[in-house]
């Protein structure tokens, strides 16, 4: 058994200081026998030291509980992602910004998307796609995503009469204010129909580095 050092004896109630505790360490000795499973570190009756068994036997941080400002750099963590698409037609006038509505969720991982935009609860740098097709072509037709209603990113303008067209970019939001949003733009003659077809016309999003 480990010894006590003698020239720091405990009375009942007395203060243990780190100073003591050092001197404990520093004379006490082990030998085979000295660990009682269960018991931790502790200083008996008798005046003699033992440590139980120190393993640790589950995790220490409860699940759900490691923010992402807690991540280090590079990891992302379980971050927002959407994923919404149209399942109604939508006419598009020439030459007119149109903000593109989206009527089902296909994914919404935190319930950050509504009413068309995205609005999500968590600060970083998200990745965005949008693709919008239409049911007849269209001359210059273009896509934009616009952050907080201002155009943030455009989509090349099609130099020949088209279907689709899509655009990926990447955008700082700050977890409260910022929204994300689609918006079309044709310059044909006639008013276009917006493809109500889920695999054509489309928002997404997720989160791809914490702020």
């Amino acid at each position: 058994m480990p010894v006590v050092d003698t020239t720091n004896p405990f009375s009942n109630n007395e203060q243990i200081t780190s100073t003591k505790l050092n001197n404990i360490m520093d004379n006490s000795f082990f030998v085979s026998g000295a660990v009682v499973p269960g018991q931790g570190l502790q200083v008996t009756a008798g005046g003699q030291m033992q440590i139980g068994d120190l393993a640790v036997t589950s995790a220490k941080i409860a699940d759900s509980n490691v923010t992402q400002a807690k991540l280090a750099d590079n990891v992302v963590g379980n971050g927002p992602l959407f994923r919404a698409y149209k399942n109604a037609t939508q006419n598009i006038s020439t030459s007119t910004d149109t903000i593109v509505s989206f009527q089902v969720e296909q994914h919404d991982t935190n319930n950050n998307f509504s009413s068309n935009e995205f609005t999500p609860s968590v600060a970083g740098y998200y990745m965005l796609t949008a693709s919008v097709g239409l049911t007849l072509v269209a001359d210059e037709l273009s896509v934009q995503i616009q952050k907080n209603a201002a155009a943030y990113d455009f989509s090349e303008r099609s130099s020949e009469p088209s279907y689709r067209t899509r655009l990926t970019t990447l955008m700082y939001m700050n977890g409260s204010t910022d929204s994300a949003r689609v918006v079309a733009r044709h310059i044909e003659g006639v008013s276009r129909i917006i493809d109500d077809n889920a695999s054509v016309t489309s928002f997404s999003g997720c989160l791809i580095r914490s702020a």
